[in-house]
């Protein structure tokens, strides 16, 4: 597939859609293009295409809607998101609902273009190779264990890291709650974002910044204990659950988990890589899951405001 993808490209600026459309064919994918939202998704809707490359911005439906209607036809479409810096928010938004990775108008290095096509391909390829070894184990009757194991971690891990991914979190969480308010117990979330990843991958590009992300997953399970759980929960963000534990222990943790991170010699670039994290705690700091995470999440930037590398707390943030 490396050569001749299918490749939609969508953006009503005819001057992108011309040099994306030059760069991506001389590396031998096949590109269509489109400049309205609605004019992608009747195409699509004929031709299937493995790859979009989809700015948010779009005249009539927006490109976000466009990703949404899609994947509601193929959940295994890639989507790579275009917006500009005033956008950013939106392209983190795209990236927590399925989209593959986002870029950056204007570009800076059409390298960069086409070094994430190269990794969105090979995503495709990875899923595609699964299906067909879930379509051999088919075949073999007694093989039934692995294809049931082989579909329930294709729809609950992150690819890249191992670790679950958002949709699984989510589901979890309102177990875990639902746990708690039952038998009266407490429980904790931990929400992580490694700082200033996006300079890291802009400096030392994608391949190491993906290495990154694969470590920092297995120091954030070294630093586990058996009954926590984490999850991927989108770009550099990670969340942990800890069960039955009050913000006190959470918050110990926490802090073991930040001078872990640090400490660790992460392979690539001599750089010093650090965490940023807030803590939330049921039913202290809200009493639906989406009300955790979001304090968690609030504590966790406020944190990021003064310099990242410190855990606060829900109550701290407020």
């Amino acid at each position: 597939m490396k050569q001749g993808t299918g490749i939609l490209v969508v953006d009503d600026e005819a001057n992108l859609c011309f040099v994306l459309d030059k760069l991506l064919t001389d590396e031998g994918h096949a590109v269509t293009t489109a400049s309205s939202g609605e004019e992608a998704f009747e195409l699509y809707r004929k031709h299937n295409y493995p790859l979009l490359i989809v700015d948010i911005r779009l005249p009539g439906m927006s490109g976000l809607e466009l990703s949404a209607k899609i994947r509601e036809i193929n959940p295994d479409a890639q989507v790579v998101v275009m917006t500009s810096h005033a956008q950013f928010d939106y392209a983190a938004e795209a990236l927590r609902f399925g989209a593959y990775e986002f870029l950056l108008k204007p570009f800076e290095n059409l390298e960069l273009v086409t070094a994430t096509v190269a990794r969105a391909i090979e995503k495709i390829e990875m899923i595609e190779g699964n299906k067909a070894l879930v379509e051999k184990l088919k075949h073999d009757t007694s093989e039934l264990e692995n294809i049931n194991k082989v579909l329930k971690d294709l729809s609950i891990r992150d690819g890249l890291t191992g670790l679950f991914n958002y949709r699984y979190i989510n589901e979890y969480l309102k177990t875990e709650l639902a746990r708690a308010r039952r038998h009266e117990k407490t429980f904790s979330v931990l929400f992580l974002d490694i700082d200033k990843f996006k300079l890291y991958n802009d400096k030392y590009g994608h391949a190491q910044g993906d290495a990154l992300l694969r470590e920092f997953s297995l120091v954030l399970q070294d630093c586990m204990r058996n009954s926590d759980l984490a999850a991927r929960y989108g770009g550099e963000e990670f969340l942990l659950v800890l069960p039955e534990t009050p913000k006190a222990a959470a918050e110990e943790l926490a802090e073991f988990v930040l001078h872990s991170v640090q400490d660790y010699k992460f392979s690539g670039p001599d750089v010093t890589t650090t965490v940023s994290i807030g803590v939330a705690t049921y039913p202290n700091d809200g009493i639906e899951s989406s009300d955790i995470i979001k304090a968690a999440d609030e504590a966790m930037y406020q944190v990021k405001s003064v310099g990242g590398n410190q855990v606060a707390v829900a109550s701290a943030a407020k």
